[in-house]
């Protein structure tokens, strides 16, 4: 615990000696004394860099504690635990997090994310404060659920049909590229269906589809509604207790229990579909 007390205070002296070198660089007209502000500010930074990993280290130590304390094992069990996304790079940045991700794994189980949800004063200079934080496990089911509640409600292409909970039809034109328009197996339009594992990633107002078709691998580009910055899409899940909330390009989720908007940058939305959707994106066309 000392540690982590030290580490935040050193972290906070390095912030600090940057920013009177920055001031004596300013006000100093010699070239020497120049250079040397230049190199102590080089030095600096990558003691924060440094500083700023430690701090990484430190809360992925508390999310193992957390499955160490919650999960289940057996003797022998290897688990693996890691951060998702990573948005903090100064102390100043631990009071505006809300919540953080991990991938979680047993042996050679299928990965689950940990969703901490994190209310104020959940990191103090004795480390993670458990008391400040409600764990949410999203597994495959619970994934499936919230990208058939967005499919519904915010993907308006007319080439999609949804099909039970998991799958999809996709009619319409493939491409090889972005560049590059083609036909599939010999005709510009094509059928298939698939399973929420196809989808690529999402990017703007697309979601991007990817299927291989004969050692093929091809896109499809579905639109998403456009809608403005203040207006939101809400979608009711199987989930109690969560709603999902479409805005400004991103999907959010609404913790009825906390009443925290839990907001997943575009980057983890693409990682949890990765990790929890293992991609087979072999089909057959209809």
């Amino acid at each position: 615990m000392k540690k982590i007390l030290v580490f935040v205070l050193m972290f906070g002296v390095v912030l600090t000696s940057n920013a009177q070198r920055k001031k004596a660089a300013s006000s100093n007209t010699g070239g020497g004394a120049v250079a040397g502000a230049a190199v102590g500010v080089v030095g600096a930074i990558a003691l924060a860099a440094y500083y700023e990993h430690q701090m990484r280290e430190m809360v992925e130590q508390s999310a193992m504690e957390w499955a160490l304390a919650n999960k289940e094992y057996s003797h022998g069990d290897k688990l693996e635990m890691k951060l998702i996304s990573w948005e903090i790079k100064a102390v100043t940045d631990i009071s505006a997090t809300r919540n953080l991700l991990f991938k979680f794994k047993r042996n050679n189980e299928p990965y689950e994310v940990i969703m901490f949800l994190l209310s104020e004063g959940w990191w103090n200079s004795y480390g993670v404060e458990y008391s400040k934080i409600q764990p949410i496990e999203i597994d495959n089911n619970l994934w499936s659920d919230i990208l058939h509640s967005f499919m519904e409600i915010a993907c308006i292409d007319d080439g999609i049909k949804l099909i039970g909970k998991d799958s999809i039809s996709i009619s319409g034109r493939f491409s090889l590229s972005d560049r590059l328009q083609t036909e599939f197996n010999g005709k510009e339009d094509a059928e298939i269906v698939t399973d929420f594992a196809s989808i690529y990633k999402i990017k703007g107002r697309k979601i991007i589809f990817a299927v291989i078709y004969e050692g093929t691998r091809y896109e499809y580009k579905a639109d998403l509604v456009k809608i403005e910055g203040d207006e939101h899409i809400i979608g009711i899940l199987a989930k109690e207790g969560l709603v999902l909330d479409y805005n400004e390009k991103r999907i959010n989720l609404f913790n009825k229990s906390t009443r925290d908007l839990i907001k997943l940058n575009v980057f983890a939305v693409n990682e949890i579909n990765r990790l929890l959707l293992p991609k087979t994106l072999f089909v057959d066309k209809l």
